[in-house]
């Protein structure tokens, strides 16, 4: 019965004139009814609407409060029959159900039991209480119509027609051992009634367990949840057959799934596979481990599907469904073979196939090992020697040992620990096969040579002799047992002379020559920085075909050839830098020289552009009377200090570079990914301990001598700012006999973001 809140006049108590006690297990609401019939009303609808109630549903608390005032010896008893209901759950008599378990819209009674008493029993309402265990009865529903009982009706003797709905029928001198038996022992109504893997567990979850194992049990493997109403499926066969299953415990459990497992072979389960344990259990596999009911279900069944998936070597399974599950399965999946040998899941299938073991595929990633191969993968992996323990097992020296594996002669089985060749494993049984099967040294006769001895006999070196070793291109004779590998091996003179005139080809590691591939010419922002402009006009000079790009750069950014590049500075200046021989800015240097009669190169003229402006120097000379080039000494004050600087910065690789060539002390680094920007000044202090302080000014440029180790100086000022210290200011340095200090006059630094 489902409560709907009242918002009517208060009750007036005055009506009920003559009231019987409660009779056993009645709730409120029937008590209520039938005590409207017994006051000679003919409908407890229209008594309950004159007294306040909500006559059409009759909540079972209003009902409850309406007769709280009568002097009853069994209002406990009626106060613990009615049903207190939510939108979730309903109690009564101690327990708790859920609200899908409850119908108390219209009533259900045994015929039996209201041919002994006309009154509705509480326990009546469960759905899933579907066969009286004390008469054997099945429970009728009222179906509505003037031919079947209603809660309006004033007494449950007879049907409004006058139908008497009771039918005597014997009791049982033992109520029959059925589920409905069980839950009234859990109600306390009867004696409780043990079922032992039902020990402990509520009544609601016992419910939807019965429920789930007889739908299983009654149909069989499905793909879909079989429904109760459909294909002649009805609850009371549902339920008995659920119950049949608890009352075997563990073992009927696991043969129900066995079953199960079994109707499947030939058929597609849900999600049309064909493996898993979601193919072998259908629609069980999410009822019962991963669906959002799965808590519903006592443990025990899980633990059965479990053991049963392990036994018949079935995956898909987590680790939470495993927890309660003490058999050992029969075949491991690869990731649980992974985890038992301490590899990473894409290595199983490699390193298996290396050692000689091959997994059951039984279709897309189902794969699985038989736990013996399984546990013969860990001892293997737990017997390999790392690369340094191999090296001393053989006896040799590390250059010897990376010969014989650039040959293919050995091979690592895995890598463990890191990423580098030094955590390399390898299989001991691999390593005994590269030294030759040879009689001890006792046995020995005539003249022996250790490995050495022969390398200094025939002018090869021990590498090469033990590389020729393992190639069987030479037979030891002997070996001493005393000494580890190589070194205990002994060989015959007189393959000396075979061997003086034969070369040995040993082989680097990865079995070639390597060289290593360096990316030619320069990036944009050297050739950018040596000119002193932008990169926009590098690139630009490029698409002018002014600059030549290298022919299969490396990377997808062109890289300048540095000759043309140089055969262009020595050719070509900027306008800018003309700015101090003509006395004038140096946004007004291309003017002037344009007024000169110099033409302007690389920058396009009549528009606006960020792309510098170039003069031939020639043209400059010729037009200022020059017989020298007035910018040839730059090389020899701070613009070939910064220059210098610049290549010294692209050739160590640093992540710095000059964002403009300076012609003072002061110059700005910026970082390629243009998060860090510096301006580092260099000041002349003094040139020794007892010398005078140089001018105010600090435009004393440092002895050339000086400026190779004072560079890396500028640039670790540039990474400190960078890696976040922001109490860096200055270095002092004592360089060639002069104190230096490189002032950080300004800087910027933006932190690296998550996407950058």
């Amino acid at each position: 019965m489902t409560e709907h809140p009242s918002t009517r006049l208060p009750v007036r108590r005055n009506f009920f004139s003559r009231w019987d006690e409660p009779a056993e297990f009645e709730p409120a609401h029937a008590y209520f009814s039938r005590m409207a019939g017994r006051n000679l009303q003919t409908s407890a609808r229209v008594f309950a609407e004159e007294m306040g109630l909500d006559g059409r549903h009759l909540p079972a608390a209003d009902c409850l409060d309406a007769v709280r005032h009568l002097p009853l010896k069994g209002m406990d008893g009626l106060v613990a029959a009615t049903p207190v209901v939510t939108p979730w759950t309903v109690q009564f008599l101690g327990q708790t159900f859920r609200r899908r378990h409850w119908s108390g819209e219209e009533p259900r009674w045994c015929p039996g039991c209201i041919a002994e008493s006309a009154h509705y029993r509480v326990y009546h309402g469960l759905i899933d209480f579907t066969v009286c265990p004390l008469h054997g009865c099945p429970i009728e529903v009222a179906t509505g119509g003037e031919n079947s009982l209603s809660w309006r009706h004033p007494t449950m003797a007879h049907t409004p027609d006058g139908t008497p709905v009771g039918r005597p029928s014997r009791r049982h001198a033992e109520p029959l051992e059925s589920f409905e038996r069980w839950l009234l022992g859990q109600l306390g109504v009867l004696p409780p009634f043990t079922v032992p893997i039902l020990k402990d567990v509520s009544p609601a979850k016992a419910i939807d367990t019965v429920l789930l194992l007889g739908r299983a049990a009654a149909c069989g493997w499905s793909r879909t949840a079989p429904r109760i109403g459909q294909d002649g499926l009805t609850r009371q066969s549902v339920v008995a057959a659920g119950f049949a299953v608890l009352t075997g415990g563990t073992a009927a459990i696991e043969a129900l799934f066995e079953r199960l497992a079994a109707e499947a072979t030939g058929r597609t389960g849900p999600g049309h596979r064909r493996w898993g344990l979601n193919h072998s259990y259908g629609w069980l596999f999410q009822a019962v481990l991963y669906g959002h009911r799965s808590s519903t279900v006592i443990g025990a069944v899980k633990s059965a599907a479990m053991t049963v998936a392990m036994r018949r070597g079935v995956f898909a399974r987590s680790t939470t469904a495993t927890n309660a599950v003490t058999l050992e399965p029969n075949f491991l999946h690869r990731d649980e073979t992974a985890l038992l040998a301490g590899l990473q899941p894409r290595l199983v299938d490699k390193i298996a196939a290396r050692i000689g073991i091959y997994p059951n595929v039984q279709g897309g990633r189902f794969v699985m090992y038989a736990r013996p191969d399984a546990v013969r993968l860990q001892r293997e992996i737990e017997k390999s020697l790392p690369r340094q323990a191999a090296i001393a097992f053989l006896g040799i020296k590390r250059a010897e040992f990376d010969a014989i594996e650039a040959w293919g002669s050995l091979r690592p089985l895995c890598r463990l620990g890191g990423g580098t060749r030094s955590h390399d494993r390898f299989r001991p049984v691999e390593l005994e096969a590269l030294i030759p099967m040879t009689p001890d040294l006792a046995a020995a006769k005539g003249p022996i040579l250790t490995c050495a001895a022969f390398a200094t006999e025939t002018g090869l070196t021990v590498t090469e002799v033990i590389l020729a070793i393992v190639r069987r291109m030479i037979v030891p004779v002997a070996r001493d047992t005393t000494s580890p590998g190589f070194v205990g091996l002994r060989l015959d003179p007189r393959d000396v002379p075979r061997f003086a005139e034969i070369e040995i080809r040993v082989l680097r590691r990865g079995g070639r020559e390597r060289k290593p591939s360096k990316a030619q010419g320069l990036p944009n922002c050297d050739a950018a920085t040596i000119l002193g402009v932008g990169i926009i006009t590098i690139q630009s000079m490029v698409q002018q075909g002014i600059l030549r790009v290298l022919p299969g750069a490396v990377g997808s950014r062109p890289r300048i050839d540095a000759d043309s590049l140089e055969a262009f500075r020595t050719t070509y200046a900027t306008a800018a830098e003309y700015a101090s021989v003509l006395e004038c800015p140096k946004s007004d240097a291309m003017r002037r020289l344009q007024s000169l009669g110099i033409a302007i190169h690389v920058r396009p003229l009549g528009e606006r552009s960020s792309v510098s402006a170039f003069v031939e120097r020639r043209a400059v000379m010729n037009a200022l009377g020059f017989d020298i080039d007035p910018l040839a000494q730059d090389d020899a004050g701070w613009k070939g200090f910064w220059r210098n600087f610049s290549e010294d910065l692209a050739r160590r690789k640093s992540i710095f570079r000059l964002a403009t060539l300076s012609d003072g002390p002061e110059a700005r680094l910026m970082s390629g990914d243009r998060r860090t920007s510096c301006t580092i000044r260099v000041q002349v202090k003094a040139h020794s301990q007892h010398d005078q302080q140089p001018p105010a000014d600090g435009d004393v440029l440092p002895n050339r001598a000086s400026w190779k180790e004072l560079y890396p100086r500028i640039e670790a000022l540039a990474y400190k700012r960078r890696a976040g210290a922001t109490d860096i200011s200055a270095d002092i340095c004592h360089v060639k006999k002069q104190n230096i200090e490189l002032l950080l006059v300004s800087s910027k630094h933006r932190a690296q973001k998550r996407y950058d």
